[in-house]
């Protein structure tokens, strides 16, 4: 019995000795009922033990992964760091839980990295601790799709999705820590705003999927810039920040070592250069030209903070963009009040459009021969009530510039319709001619807007007229043709305005199917005294007639001029001498006493049918 009670002792004494040593670690495997990968190792970094799990991440067999270190498996570049954070560790040994560890990059043994997320813990506070004194508990759990998650997550809030640029949530992120790092080295920064011109157009006519190959291209060729070094070398520029902060408008930090901005109108010479370039775009049978625009400002005399850079260099683009396509500029300080102008116009221009609270004139016209008024042309006027003492030659060019001009130009022409409804229009044949820009014209459904306010508003086509710049014909020659086509073959007359006052071309005049051709009030002055103006006048009245157009003098003021243009031949003349601008209530008064018997004979228009 003795010698049972003996043996007992000693099996439970082997027991004891059995359950203290570390071969516990594999004989109840609890270490390989963790999921991560879990590494015993000593405080100088050692591995002393590891799970199947670490054996996996790492790619080690165990007994290969006993042979290492810890900064062993690690990328080279955080060895370093890692042990001074190790050393660290040892002398203030706290326990920390997975989720407020450290992320950290392991090097796996065919050298791919993966990253990883670490919890640490002392042997003295785990359940290891009776076996594993002053060791330390490593767990790593592999966190390779949250951080491909991350990185689509962080993709999608920092940059742009078409052309993989950053985007403003970037620019405003990065663009005050660039300004002050250049600020602090006492360099300079030029900071310029790039917008791709008619956008919206293309989208419009062609399709987003032609608009979207449009910015991924102005992408890509503003990348081509920032990376040739063939012209970088010839500059300044140290280096180039690029950002797509909204669809059709870019911005570039330009950081540059010498005074002066010579460097950074080089540069901006050298995009507008490239843009001229053809871009090939997708599913277009023929090279497409990008226009853009550029504005630019300087740190830190037009700004010191982003606000400042970006609003001066916007004003600067805004600028640019009156100059016309594939303009840059400056800011300067009177931009400024050019800028508060344009801005207080432009609102202006909204309002008319939105609330229809906006004035037209009627100033009409006068034919020499019959001695009679034949029509009025339709003028804007602004409700001088709201917006008082401004100037409408600047209001219609921000109309033409911002793209307002045609919705306002369609809220002029409804108008006139409606008011000129109440005509009686079966006794005096007047003709109504209203003013179209470039952009209305090349508007495709220009024409049937045209004809669908007519129709509503009971408007005879034929007692309606549209006027077209000469300017705008010279410079759409084929465009304005085929729409000039389409307007007169749903009875509507062409009128060519402001004949004279640009580049006069007498070859356009044969092409065009007009029906009047009105000279520019510039023809006028000092004439009268003048044999060779004089001489001139004459001819192109006579060009008018020979091309059987009725020819239209403006600007006439005084009884001499009348007496001038009636000697030469003119047909009609219009201006203050025969009737300043007018109300449609008066112009009707003044119809309807002229016009006292329907049966009166009137001039009709005659139709240029040349073409």
């Amino acid at each position: 019995m003795i010698y049972l009670i003996i043996a007992a002792i000693f099996v439970i004494f082997g027991l004891l000795i059995w359950w203290k040593s570390p071969r516990f670690f594999h004989t109840i495997n609890l270490a390989e009922l963790i999921p991560d990968a879990l590494l015993i190792v000593d405080r100088d970094g050692k591995i002393l033990r590891a799970n199947n799990n670490a054996a996996r991440l790492f790619g080690y067999t165990k007994s290969e992964l006993y042979a290492k270190t810890v900064e062993d498996l690690m990328p080279e570049r955080y060895r370093d760091m890692h042990k001074h954070l190790r050393k660290e560790f040892k002398n203030d040994a706290k326990t920390r839980p997975m989720g407020m560890g450290r992320d950290l990059s392991i090097l796996t043994k065919d050298g791919r990295e993966i990253p990883t997320e670490i919890a640490l813990s002392p042997s003295s506070q785990n359940v290891f601790s009776n076996y594993c004194r002053e060791k330390i508990i490593v767990l790593l759990h592999d966190i390779t799709d949250r951080k491909e998650k991350e990185d689509i997550i962080h993709n999608l809030a920092y940059y742009d999705q078409l052309t993989h640029l950053p985007n403003r949530t970037s620019f405003y992120k990065e663009a005050q820590p660039i300004i002050d790092a250049v600020g602090a080295r006492g360099d300079n920064l030029a900071f310029m705003l790039i917008d791709i011109r008619e956008l919206k157009k293309i989208n419009d006519t062609l399709g987003h999927y032609v608009g979207d190959d449009v910015i991924q291209r102005t992408g890509m060729i503003l990348k081509g810039c920032m990376n040739d070094e063939e012209f970088l070398k010839n500059t300044c520029i140290t280096k180039m920040h690029l950002y797509n902060i909204s669809g059709n408008e870019f911005a570039f930090f330009v950081e540059y070592d010498k005074d002066g901005t010579q460097c950074i109108e080089d540069l901006a010479l050298y995009i507008i250069n490239v843009f001229k370039v053809p871009a090939i775009i997708e599913g277009q049978s023929l090279d497409m030209h990008i226009n853009i625009n550029i504005g630019i400002s300087i740190f830190p005399v037009h700004g010191m903070v982003t606000s400042q850079l970006l609003k001066t260099a916007d004003i600067a683009l805004i600028n640019s963009k009156q100059q016309g396509k594939n303009c840059f500029g400056f800011y300067n300080h009177a931009l400024k009040t050019e800028f508060h102008n344009f801005i207080t116009y432009e609102n202006a221009i909204k309002y008319f459009i939105q609330t229809n609270d906006f004035n037209i004139s009627y100033q009409p016209v006068w034919n020499i021969k019959q001695e009679k008024y034949v029509g009025a042309e339709v003028l804007f006027r602004c409700n001088e009530d709201i917006y008082p003492n401004m100037h409408v030659d600047f209001l219609i060019n921000v109309a033409e510039s911002t793209g307002l001009i045609v919705p306002l130009g369609a809220a002029i022409l409804e108008r006139a319709c409606e008011e000129t409804n109440k005509f009686d229009l079966t006794c005096n044949e007047l003709v109504i001619s209203v003013n179209a820009s470039i952009q209305q014209l090349e508007d495709d459904k220009f024409t049937d807007k045209v004809c669908d306010i007519l129709e509503r508003k009971g408007i005879d086509p034929n007692r309606f007229a549209i006027e077209i710049t000469e300017t705008t014909l010279m410079n759409r020659e084929a465009q304005a043709i085929e729409k000039v086509k389409e307007l007169r073959e749903n009875g509507i007359l062409i009128y060519i305005d402001d004949f004279g006052k640009g580049f006069s071309s007498l070859s356009y005049l044969q092409k065009i199917p007009a029906d009047k051709l009105k000279i520019d009030m510039s023809f006028l002055d000092e004439t009268v005294n003048d044999h060779s103006r004089i001489e001139i006048l004459r001819g192109i009245i006579a060009l008018g007639h020979a091309i059987e157009m009725v020819v239209c003098s403006e600007g006439v003021e005084t009884q001499q001029q009348l007496n001038l243009l009636e000697e030469l031949g003119c047909d009609e003349i219009q201006g203050f001498y025969r009737g300043d601008p007018m109300s449609a209530e008066k112009l009707k008064e003044l119809y309807s006493e002229m016009f006292t018997e329907c049966n009166t004979p009137i001039l009709e228009h005659k139709r240029n049918n040349n073409l």
